[in-house]
């Protein structure tokens, strides 16, 4: 069989890949990893090995990497190894030792992609990878997007050997002579995939001797299910979300209600951000008295506010502190926004939404832009006295997510001089004696 071809091919079909592109490999050392990698270079594509010690395995986790380094260098192929504290970082978050090991280990790829300046990271998962994943996502309750199980591409993250199966991998192995060592875990029943892959795929397997067959074909149906479904919710959702930044999205609660009393379509409508069907019962049941109420999935929140539903991702304000700003700087970004600075004598007010003007004068380099915080005061423009940063916000009546996006500029001596696209300090306006003027645009 022309396994090499095949992959070729996949990644041709699938538009995986660019020629000139470069991906990193996050090679284990296990079998499909280095069956990857072996595809990898075989096809001459440019390649960046990458290793995950998470010292779990004692002597047998240094033994992993020691077979990936030396490939690496018996191919000449650039290589990285990360170790980790895998036990302690799973302890400090609360979480297991498989989720404790996934995070750090993307977190550390993406970094390293990055920092490479590839275009791409490559995993080792195949097809029987798929019909594992589409099992463990029915004892979930997984809606049809659970039933998709895994795709070629998401993001910057490309699964090339998804179409070869368990057996071919091995198959490869075999006749290439690839190095590889076996994880020992992967054969303990205590993990929940494992107990799927050794003894329900069995059974079902006895039932019905082309299982795996038939099944990928029952996930590709899955497939182009979903694909029909999003192609009829498209103009939905188009109609109903409105885009206030990168990360937030505002709803009209008049529009979403024609569709309140039809559980699925509510479901349809906010399965992609991991909404359960009770959590979407439980706003439902909050429609009319529940104004501020915040729900959440593993990746969103909702916010119910008065005429609108707020959507936004966890954790979606960056935790940037602040943003240094010279004199020279023409344009920047800080908090998903872009600005653009401008100093000249033109002293025409201009009384654009995102526009902000300043007397150059009263300026002392760098200013700074920050989140607002508690305790912060200012004095609004047309007013003498000072006010708090939070009671403004409260009286220009924004909600609880709309306020963590608001920044404040803030001058050389720590004076804020314009709580970003709302309103600037007075004490920094433009007068008659103004000869030199800063103007600031803030791009949503």
């Amino acid at each position: 069989m022309d396994f090499l071809g095949q992959f070729q091919r996949y990644i041709l079909d699938n538009q995986l890949l660019g020629k000139d592109d470069t991906v990193v490999l996050a090679v284990s050392g296990g079998k499909d990893s280095m069956v990857m990698t072996e595809l990898f270079y075989r096809s001459g594509y440019s390649i960046i090995l990458a290793h995950c010690n998470f010292n779990l395995r004692g002597e047998e986790s240094d033994l992993d990497e020691k077979l990936v380094r030396k490939y690496a260098l018996n191919h000449k192929l650039p290589f990285f190894v990360k170790s980790f504290d895998t036990e302690k970082f799973a302890d400090q978050h609360k979480i297991s030792i498989q989720v404790s090991a996934r995070e750090l280990r993307y977190a550390w790829f993406e970094e390293l992609r990055i920092e490479q300046e590839a275009q791409y990271i490559a995993v080792a998962q195949h097809s029987n990878d798929q019909v594992e994943t589409v099992l463990l996502n029915l004892t979930r309750g997984t809606g049809l997007k659970g039933l998709c199980g895994i795709q070629p591409i998401r993001d910057k993250i490309l699964r090339p050997i998804l179409h070869f199966t368990s057996q071919d991998v091995q198959d490869i192995a075999k006749q290439w002579n690839v190095p590889f060592r076996d994880d020992a875990s992967n054969f303990e029943t205590k993990y929940s995939r494992n107990k799927i892959r050794l003894k329900v795929v069995p059974l079902l397997r006895e039932i019905n001797p082309e299982f795996d067959k038939t099944f990928i074909q029952s996930i590709q149906n899955f497939n182009d299910s979903y694909s029909l479904l999003n192609e009829f919710l498209a103009p939905v959702k188009k109609a109903l979300f409105q885009s206030v930044s990168e990360t937030l999205f505002k709803i009209e609660k008049i529009k979403l209600q024609v569709y309140l009393n039809s559980g699925p379509m509510v479901f349809a409508l906010f399965n992609e951000f991991n909404f359960s069907k009770a959590i979407l019962q439980d706003l439902k049941d909050s429609w009319e008295n529940g104004s501020g109420r915040i729900f959440e999935s593993s990746s969103h929140e909702l916010l119910l506010d008065r005429e609108y539903i707020w959507l936004r991702k966890l954790q979606s304000v960056r935790n940037e502190e602040e943003l240094l700003i010279e004199h020279r700087d023409v344009d920047f970004q800080f908090m998903n926004k872009k600005y653009l600075m401008e100093v000249n004598k033109n002293t025409e007010i201009n009384n654009d939404e995102g526009v902000a003007q300043f007397d150059f004068d009263k300026l002392t380099f760098p200013l700074t832009l920050r989140r607002w915080k508690n305790g912060d005061k200012f004095v609004p423009l047309g007013m003498r006295g000072f006010k708090k940063v939070s009671d403004y916000l409260i009286g220009i009546k924004l909600n609880l997510f709309e306020k963590d996006e608001v920044c404040v500029l803030l001058n050389g001596n720590n004076d804020i001089m314009w709580v970003v696209n709302n309103r600037i300090d007075n004490r920094y306006k433009l007068t008659r004696k103004t000869q030199k003027v800063v103007t600031l645009v803030c791009e949503n």
